[in-house]
């Protein structure tokens, strides 16, 4: 039987604050994104800002899936 990764606190502690820096770029897309949205639909629908915000959710939904699986090892 193999055993598990299981990370120290330094590691924990770092990949927590990967975590937290890579989800605010994500979440900072996703929110001008939407005040893009809010502001001009039509061109930002043009400039193709629905398309990355359907990117940074993905990425987002990486980032956590990533970090819970190391963080709770």
């Amino acid at each position: 039987m193999s055993q598990a990764f299981r990370p120290d606190d330094q590691l924990r502690r770092e990949l927590l604050q990967l975590f937290a820096s890579e989800s605010r770029d994500e979440l900072d897309a996703i929110s001008g994104g939407l005040v893009a949205l809010e502001s001009d639909t039509e061109a930002a629908i043009a400039a193709g800002m629905v398309d990355q915000m359907m990117r940074a959710a993905h990425s987002l939904k990486g980032i956590v899936g990533h970090a819970a699986l190391a963080l709770l090892e």
